[in-house]
């Protein structure tokens, strides 16, 4: 079975950046995460469109998720960076690539923070579990 995965090229924020938007004003703290997630968006469709990604099927559930978490420098916590998580999978509920990311559809969620020179993000969808 072909891997299942996108990129998100960009930094996703950390838990200290939603927490600061949620304090600005009571309005804030939503769009921050619609921002956010319009960026989750777009690296769907953008891997949809390159043929790496495909809506899951009935049969594979429930998933697991590997998100790998590139970054270029040490300035961030790793439970900062992980937070970002909910962002990615309310985006990829939004898009319908999975039913919902309740724990009957999404069993577990890897996390590796890697050492790079660029900071982005890799999702792959492990169907069944993780079975391969």
């Amino acid at each position: 079975m072909e891997r299942n995965y996108f990129t998100i090229d960009a930094q996703m924020p950390s838990l200290n950046d939603y927490q600061a938007a949620c304090r600005e004003n009571k309005y804030r703290g939503a769009s921050f995460k619609e921002e956010t997630e319009q960026v989750v968006l777009w690296a769907l469709f953008e891997a949809k469109r390159a043929g790496t990604l495909r809506k899951v099927r009935p049969e594979e559930y429930p998933v697991k998720l590997r998100i790998e978490w590139h970054e270029k420098d040490k300035r961030r916590d790793v439970d900062n960076i992980k937070s970002a998580a909910k962002f990615v999978l309310d985006a990829m509920t939004q898009s319908k690539l999975i039913t919902d990311d309740s724990r009957k559809y999404v069993a577990q969620i890897y996390d590796e923070v890697i050492d790079d020179r660029r900071t982005y993000v890799v999702v792959e969808i492990l169907p069944n579990g993780g079975k391969r």
